[in-house]
């Protein structure tokens, strides 16, 4: 009896150890997953800040369009950035962000 306990005990371990550390977290499909969608929400809201402008009470705004905020008019507008550190001549720009650019509205 005493010997059938102690092997009950052994595999029940055993079988502890294995859930614990048998299945590392890059094993398991629900991080892969769990990854990707982060990931791609990441990019989402990257690409919502390359096409839309936000004001300060949160709304966004897609380019090209003008409000009127606290009296001032403004438009949104691309953002570019280098792509090559060097020489401007031999540079090409990438949209890196929307803004807001001040306009007199006539």
């Amino acid at each position: 009896m005493r010997i059938l306990s102690i092997a009950a005990l052994v595999v029940l371990t055993s079988m502890v150890a294995h859930a614990q550390f048998g299945q590392r977290r890059g094993d398991d499909p629900r991080h892969d997953f769990i990854q990707r969608r982060e990931a791609m929400e990441r990019e989402r809201d990257r690409e919502r800040e390359r096409t839309s402008c936000a004001l300060p009470d949160g709304t966004r705004h897609p380019l090209t369009t003008v409000v009127t905020h606290e009296g001032q008019s403004y438009r949104c507008m691309e953002v570019f950035t280098p792509n090559i550190p060097g020489p401007l001549e031999n540079q090409t720009l990438t949209v890196r962000i929307a803004g807001w650019i001040k306009v007199q509205v006539p």
